[in-house]
C-alpha cells in the first residue's frame, strides 16, 4: 500500500491538534533513567542491547557522550539497562577525554558463539592509530569485559559515528556488525562491515557524492533476498540510501530523492515485515533542512526491501519541525498486527517543542506522542522488555538537565495493547480450599477469532459450579475469597462444573458469544466457582489472562 498522509509542504492545525491530544491516553511510561551529572547527554543515543544477562528479558543501551559543553568534555560512557526492572546491568567508560565515547551504540547479537548478546559501542573522536579516527569497542554480555576495538584508519574518519548490528553476513553462523564514517574520504563518507568473531573487515563501501556523507545512518535488515546473508542497510546526507548484499557487496537497492534539500537517508532502520513477504522492511528519514532552498517539514517513507516499492509515506505537520530525525520500528505498539514505527523529531527553531511519534504501519495515523524539553534525539524499539504482552519503545533527551544542566533522561514507554496473538496473566488468586495457590486461568490454542481457542482453570475443588467471564477493564478489587480482576461492562460464559481433576475448561464458540470479540481487539478473562469447604462468602475467583486477540 502506498499512501501519501499528509501533503509534504502543507501545515495543519487540525493534525497538530489531534496529534498532541493523543499524548495522554496512548501510552504508559514504564520508567525514567537519568544521567548521572551535567554535561552526560544521557540519552544521546538509545537502542535495544538483546538480552544482554541472558534472563529472558529485552534490556536497552544508553549512550552518554559526556559532550555537552565543549571546555568540560569527559570521555563519555554507555550504560546497559534492564528490561525486566529498569536496573543498571554494567557502565562502561570511554577512554580519554573528548573520545564521545556512547555516542553511538547498538546491541549486535551474539558475535563470539558463546550464547550471550553483545554490545557495540563507537567513540567517534577517538584516536586509535589514527587522530581522531574514532573506534568501535565490541564488549561481551557474558564477561562485561572487551572482546576488541576496531579503529578508522586515517585521520579524521570519525568511525563510529554511527554503529548497527547486522546478523551473519560472512556465513560463519556468528553475528556481524557495521559501523559508519561520515566524515572519512573527504566526507564522501565509508560504512564498513566487521566480522563479528574477529574484527576484520569484510566490506567496505565509500560514498561516490563529494560531502554526501555516506555512512551518517545505519539500519539492520536481516536477509532481504533471501540469498542466506544478512544484508547492510546504510544512509547518508546526500547520496540517499544504499542496501548492499552481504553475499557479495554488491548495489541491491538505491533509494533516491530528487531534491538535494530533503536529506533522504539521515535516518534509516529496519522494521518488521510491512507487507507480508517474510522479510524486514525499511524506514527512511529525509528531514528537508534547507540547506539550499526553503525548508520543508520532513517527513519518512516506509519501503519494501524486497522490491523497493513504497508502502507508505508519512510527512511532518510544520515546516523546519525535521520530522525523520531518527526513525525506529516500534512494534505492534496497538495490537492490530501491523507493525508501527517510531519518529522523532529536532526543530530548526527553540521555539517549537520537539517530539516523538508512534505512527500506525496500517495508515500512518498517530497512535501515541511524547513531548518533553529536548526529547526525540534518541529512539528506540525495543521489544516486549518486561514480558507484560505490549512492546516499548524508549526515547531520550539529552539536554535536560537534572542532577546538572544536560544531565540527560531516558523514558521507556508501554504501548496500548499487547501483540496480536499475546496472552499476559495477571491479578492474584485467592486460597481455595484445596490449593493455597488458588486457581489460574489460561488461554488454549491460538488467540485468533478465526480458530480454535480454550479457557482453562486449574487448581479448584472438584465437582463445584463456575464460569468464565470477560470485560474489557482490569481491575482489582476484594470479591468473595478472591479478587475481582475484570471489570467495565462483563459478560458471562455459559455455567460449567470443574472436574475431578480440578480443572474447568470450555472452547470459546466465537460466532455464539452473547458480545462480540471481534478481530484485534484486547480482553480480561476470569474463573468464578463455588467453594464451600473454603468458608466464608462460599466462592472464589481465579487469577485472570488478558488475550489480544487475531484475526
Amino acid at each position: 500500500m502506498t499512501r501519501e498522509l499528509f501533503p509534504r509542504h502543507l501545515t495543519s492545525l487540525f493534525l497538530a491538534t489531534a496529534s498532541l491530544a493523543s499524548a495522554s491516553l496512548a501510552q504508559t511510561t514504564l520508567y525514567t533513567l537519568s544521567g548521572d551529572k551535567a554535561n552526560d547527554r544521557y540519552g544521546a543515543v538509545v537502542a535495544s542491547a538483546g538480552d544482554f544477562n541472558n534472563d529472558g528479558f529485552n534490556d536497552m543501551v544508553v549512550g552518554a557522550p559526556e559532550n555537552f559543553h565543549i571546555f568540560l568534555t569527559g570521555e563519555g560512557y554507555a550504560r546497559v539497562i534492564s528490561g525486566k526492572d529498569g536496573l543498571i546491568l554494567a557502565t562502561f567508560d570511554g577512554t580519554n577525554l573528548q573520545d564521545a565515547f556512547g555516542d553511538a551504540a547498538a546491541g549486535v547479537g551474539d558475535v563470539n558463539g558463546d550464547g550471550w548478546d553483545d554490545l557495540a559501542v563507537g567513540a567517534r573522536l577517538a584516536t586509535l592509530g589514527s587522530f581522531s579516527g574514532g573506534l568501535v569497542r565490541v564488549i561481551s554480555g557474558q564477561t562485561q569485559l572487551p572482546l576488541y576495538e576496531v579503529g578508522g584508519l586515517a585521520s579524521g574518519e570519525q568511525l563510529g559515528w554511527a554503529v548497527s548490528g547486522c546478523g551473519d553476513v560472512d556465513g560463519d553462523g556468528l553475528n556481524d556488525f557495521v559501523a559508519g564514517a561520515p566524515t572519512a574520504v573527504s566526507s564522501m563518507g565509508i560504512a564498513r562491515v566487521y566480522s563479528g568473531a574477529t574484527g576484520s573487515v569484510i566490506y567496505t563501501f565509500t560514498g561516490t557524492v563529494a560531502n554526501g556523507r555516506l555512512g551518517y545512518s545505519l539500519g539492520n535488515v536481516g536477509d532481504v533476498n533471501g540469498d542466506g546473508r544478512a544484508d547492510i542497510l546504510v544512509g547518508s546526507l546526500f547520496e540517499g540510501v544504499y542496501l548492499y548484499s552481504g553475499l557479495d557487496g554488491s548495489v541491491l537497492k538505491h533509494f533516491t530523492t530528487l531534491a538535494l534539500n530533503d536529506i533522504y537517508g539521515k535516518a534509516v532502520c529496519g522494521i518488521d515485515d510491512m507487507d507480508g513477504d517474510g522479510r524486514l522492511d525499511i524506514v527512511i528519514g529525509a528531514t528537508q533542512e534547507g540547506v539550499l532552498s526553503i525548508p520543508g517539514p520532513g517527513y519518512i517513507e516506509i519501503r519494501s526491501s524486497a522490491t523497493g516499492a513504497l508502502l507508505l509515506s508519512v510527512a511532518g505537520i510544520t515546516d523546519g519541525l525535521r520530522f525523520g530525525s531518527s526513525v525506529a520500528g516500534a512494534g505492534d505498539w496497538n495490537g492490530d498486527g501491523t507493525p508501527d514505527a517510531l519518529v522523532a523529531t529536532v526543530p530548526s527553531s527553540s521555539g517549537v517543542q520537539p517530539y516523538a511519534e508512534v505512527l500506525s504501519g496500517l495508515d500512518g495515523a498517530v497512535l501515541a506522542t511524547m513531548t518533553g524539553d529536548g526529547l526525540g534525539l534518541g529512539i528506540a524499539g525495543l521489544g516486549d522488555v518486561n514480558n507484560d504482552g505490549k512492546v516499548e519503545v524508549a526515547v531520550g533527551a539529552p539536554h535536560v538537565s537534572g542532577p546538572g544542566i544536560a544531565a540527560g533522561q531516558v523514558k521507556v514507554y508501554s504501548g496500548l495493547a499487547g501483540s496480536c496473538g499475546g496472552m499476559t496473566n495477571y491479578c492474584t488468586a485467592g486460597a481455595n480450599s484445596v490449593s493455597p495457590a488458588g486457581m489460574s486461568v489460561l488461554g488454549v490454542g491460538s488467540a485468533s477469532v478465526s480458530s480454535i481457542f480454550f479457557l482453562s482453570a486449574a487448581g479448584g475443588p472438584a465437582n463445584q459450579p463456575g464460569l468464565f467471564y470477560y470485560g474489557p477493564n482490569q481491575i482489582s478489587m476484594p470479591f468473595g475469597e478472591g479478587t475481582r480482576c475484570v471489570g467495565g461492562m462483563v459478560h458471562r460464559l455459559s455455567p460449567i462444573v470443574i472436574g475431578a481433576g480440578g480443572t474447568a475448561s470450555m472452547q470459546l464458540d466465537f460466532p455464539a458469544l452473547g458480545f462480540p470479540i471481534p478481530a484485534n481487539s484486547t480482553w480480561n478473562f476470569q474463573f468464578w466457582y463455588r467453594d464451600p469447604a473454603g468458608g466464608g462468602s462460599n466462592f472464589n475467583l481465579s487469577d485472570a489472562v488478558e488475550v489480544n486477540f487475531c484475526p
